[in-house]
């Protein structure tokens, strides 16, 4: 049976899109979600409150 703890968050944040990975210590995907918040499609103000957003705060 497969640890279902996570271990790591991995975030692959391109231009136009955002990919996060949930990653048990195996390596194992947990979770993933694929969204349209890029880096180019959020303006300066929203930086600040994204890295929250991820954390579930």
């Amino acid at each position: 049976m497969r640890n279902s703890a996570t271990a790591c968050i991995a975030v692959d944040w391109g231009t136009s899109n955002r990919r996060i990975y949930r990653l048990a210590a195996d390596g194992a995907l947990l979770d993933r979600h694929h969204d349209g918040h890029g880096i180019t499609r959020m303006t300066r103000d929203d930086y600040p409150a994204v890295p929250l957003k991820l954390g579930g705060a």
